[in-house]
Order: structure tokens, then C-alpha cells, then sequence
């Protein structure tokens, strides 16, 4: 099962010590996508498939209207075409579903219940995958699930390294997928001073009158009643970023 909530600050600390050159760290969950889909092969394997490659670019057909196309009997038209099955598996980021390998199965994650409806297009039918549009025949069906998994997502100028996290909110040494940069949104400054706002009124600290975060660390002027490594969480999806305080003497 995926960790509950998010990782405690000596954890926070020790990914702020292990990516110190770092642009941005979230850590969170997100929504796991998960697709088997019908594929047509993207090359034919026979003439017959050819003939049906090329019967069924004329129009969407099931295996009846192509037979009749094609004047052969449906049960060998549909042998000819029969699908092959694919898996794909993509995160849910803001903005929207982004591809990516399909994850090893000992990957720590929780099922997450979906209707029909929530599933977005993009995982039904992947950009610039020849899907099979669902007939009567089973094997058109796509199949699609859900998980929630916890991640740690550190941010860089080339790109956005994903980590699954573990029970324990144990990473591994290498990460699980690498996103471009704009894969996730960093925190803006408004997002920043909203998190000091909460925290300061959380812990009846006087707030101060600015807060500026870089690289993962959170300067604030004008208070020193802030411990060490205390840390900020900003924004409010499942998915947030971090920066740990640090007052402008330290």
C-alpha cells in the first residue's frame, strides 16, 4: 500500500541534502492510469491482414462489414484482424495524462475507484496510437484501471525526476520516470505566502512580511521564532511542493 499523507520533515531533510542543486521538490500523490488497449499491428503479417488493413481504412467496420468488403467469410476476416493487446500507463498531472513506461508490478500503490466518465480521452485513445475502435467483439474492449500512488518529484532545468515511493516513503536510487520540465507547475509566489500564512497561524508565529523561495529554500525576513528544518507545503492539489524555512541569519 502507498504511504498515507506526506513524508515527515527528517525524510524532507534528507532528500533536501541528498538534491541540493535541486530547482523544485514535491512530494504527494497522484493518480496512476493504467490501459490495456486493442492496437492493429503496424505492419500486416499477411495479405489477408493487408486486404483488411486496407478494407477497413474505407470506413469504421466490424469483422461483418469488412467480410462483405473483402467477400470472405466474417471467422476469416476476423482471424486476419484480430487485435493486439498493449498496455500503457500514464500519470495524472495538471495538466493533464502524461505517458509513461509501464511501471514494474511490485510497485507500491493503492487501487483507486473511477467511473466511466473520469476517464480522460487521452488514455483511451493515446496520441498517435492506432487503437481499435470497441465493437461487439470482446477483444475491442479496452480495459482501464486506476491506482494513487506517492511519489517524490525532484525538479531540474532539463526535466522533472519521478520516484515511487515505497511504504516507508523509501526511494530508490534511480527514478521511476523522467518528465520534461514543464511536466509539473511550480509553486507560485502567492502559493508561497498562502503556505507562511497557514503555518505562522498554525504555530501562533507573528507572520512576516515576506517570504522568498528559491531552490527549494524559504527565506523569511523579520522572525526568528522558526526551528531548523521546519518545512512548507504549498499549494493545494495531491501533489505539493516543498521548501524548508530559513530565516534571514541562517
Amino acid at each position: 500500500m502507498s504511504p498515507a499523507g506526506v513524508p515527515p520533515g527528517p525524510l524532507l531533510s534528507a532528500w533536501h541534502r541528498r538534491f541540493p542543486d535541486r530547482l523544485h521538490l514535491w512530494v504527494g500523490s497522484v493518480r496512476l492510469w493504467w490501459a490495456d488497449l486493442p492496437v492493429r499491428q503496424p505492419h500486416p503479417t499477411s495479405r489477408l491482414a493487408e486486404w483488411a488493413t486496407k478494407a477497413a481504412a474505407l470506413g469504421p467496420a466490424g469483422p461483418a462489414d469488412l467480410a462483405r468488403r473483402l467477400g470472405l467469410a466474417e471467422s476469416v476476416v476476423a482471424a486476419a484482424g484480430r487485435p493486439v493487446r498493449r498496455s500503457f500507463a500514464f500519470l495524472d498531472l495538471p495538466g493533464g495524462p502524461v505517458a509513461v513506461s509501464v511501471p514494474p508490478e511490485s510497485l507500491s500503490a493503492s487501487p483507486e475507484p473511477v467511473s466511466a466518465e473520469g476517464v480522460p480521452p487521452a488514455v483511451v485513445r493515446p496520441p498517435g496510437v492506432d487503437v481499435i475502435p470497441m465493437s461487439a467483439d470482446w477483444r475491442t474492449i479496452p480495459v482501464i484501471w486506476a491506482e494513487r500512488l506517492s511519489v517524490v518529484a525532484v525538479g531540474w532545468e532539463d526535466g522533472i525526476e519521478v520516484y515511487a515511493a515505497g511504504p516507508d516513503w523509501d526511494i530508490g536510487d534511480s527514478p521511476t520516470w523522467t518528465l520534461p520540465a514543464n511536466a509539473v507547475p511550480a509553486a507560485t509566489p502567492e502559493d508561497w505566502a498562502a503556505a507562511w500564512r497557514e503555518w505562522c497561524r498554525d504555530n501562533r508565529v507573528p507572520a512576516a512580511p515576506e517570504i522568498m523561495v528559491e531552490k527549494g529554500v524559504a527565506r523569511v525576513q523579520g522572525s526568528n521564532d522558526v526551528a531548523a528544518d521546519v518545512w512548507l507545503l504549498a499549494g493545494d492539489g495531491s501533489l505539493r511542493e516543498a521548501a524548508v524555512i530559513r530565516t534571514a541569519d541562517r
